[in-house]
Order: structure tokens, then sequence, then C-alpha cells
């Protein structure tokens, strides 16, 4: 028996190589158009997170009562709450919570529980790959925002509490004025959701 080989051309294009392949997935993205205007919106969002102290015309915290629940002007295009706090420099502040909140899930969820869980599922099979996708099949069928909701308030004065009773242990200091008991509750509660798709696709690897 012999084997023949042939080569497919492409249109001269190596896309076999990591940088084929990117180019082959930003090719397709760019002839969608709603993809587009998803790309664009995410790096607006995650622009204005990331420069939130150098965007932001106030401090999200900055109050003036004497100014509450204005509407748009030239000094506060979106308007103030009733605490007389800029409604814009509040939102710019939130994307920042968005880019923390989703990198810190990402790397935990996605790139540390999940693949680690997954090797551990595919290597050792049997009753401890039963009992791992068993737990994420648990995790999976839980309506996520509910859960997150449920969580924080069940545990996010507690967290407070440990972290006020860090700083008075430790040298840190300003963990609970600038809401890490918050973004810490959050993507706890998130990563435990957020890892059974990067585990099943690792486990369907190893196996």
């Amino acid at each position: 028996m012999t084997t023949t080989r042939t080569d497919v051309d492409y249109g001269g294009e190596a896309t076999g190589t990591p940088a084929g392949a990117w180019t082959q997935l930003w090719q397709r993205l760019r002839r969608k158009k709603l993809a587009m205007i998803g790309l664009v919106i995410i790096v607006i969002i995650y622009t204005f997170g990331i420069g939130a102290n150098w965007l932001a015309p106030y401090s999200f915290t900055e109050q003036d009562l004497l100014r509450g629940l204005e509407g748009p002007t030239s000094d506060h295009w979106l308007g103030t709450d009733r605490l007389g706090r800029d409604m814009l420099s509040r939102a710019i502040y939130s994307a920042r919570t968005t880019v923390i909140i989703t990198a810190l899930v990402i790397v935990t969820g996605g790139l540390i529980i999940g693949p680690t869980l997954g090797l551990i599922a595919g290597y050792r099979g049997g009753r401890t790959d039963g009992v791992i996708g068993r737990v994420g099949d648990v995790f999976i069928s839980l309506p996520g925002l509910p859960m997150l909701i449920l969580i924080n308030a069940s545990l996010s004065p507690r967290v407070v509490e440990a972290t006020k009773w860090l700083e008075a242990n430790s040298f840190l200091s300003g963990l609970v004025e600038n809401g890490v008991p918050s973004y810490f509750t959050v993507f706890g509660a998130l990563s435990l959701f957020f890892w059974v798709g990067s585990m099943r696709i690792i486990r369907a690897q190893v196996l």
C-alpha cells in the first residue's frame, strides 16, 4: 500500500502557523458587522476602565449636595445623583470595576481552576473524573446572576470584617476604602461558575 501526499494551496498563506490562524480569525471577524460592533464596544469599555483615573472628570466619591439630581450640564455631562456625584465619572469608574473583575475571573476560573481540574479529571479518570464532572454539572446548571447576588449579599459583610481585621493586623491599608472586599466577593463568586467550560475542553484534550 502506498500513500500519496497532496499539497493544497490556500492562496499562498501559511494557515498552519499561529500568525496564519490569527489572520484567518481577524478576517472572519471583519466580515461580521455585529461582531465588529461588539469588539468596538469592548475596546471602549476597557479603555475607559484602564484609564479611569485620567479620563474621569471627577472622583466617583466626590459629593456636592447642593447640586443633587441635576440634569446634564456643561460641568456634569450625564447629570448628578441625589448626593451630587458626577454620573459620568461613576460610569467610567464602573468600567474599571468591569476590567478588574473580568481579568480576575479569566485568570482564576479560565486559566487556573478549569485547566487544573480538567487535567486531573483526564489523567485520573474513573471516580475522580465522575466527581469533577458532576460538580461541574451542578455549577453550570445554577443561574449565575441570582447566585452571584445571593453570595454577595450573604458573604459581603463577613468579607468586609475580615478585610478590616487584615488591615488592623498588617501593613496593608485602604483596602476597604478602595472597595477590595467587593471585588474579592464578586470575582470569587464568578470564578465558581466560569471554570466548567475550560475544564471540559482540557479534559477532552487529555483523553
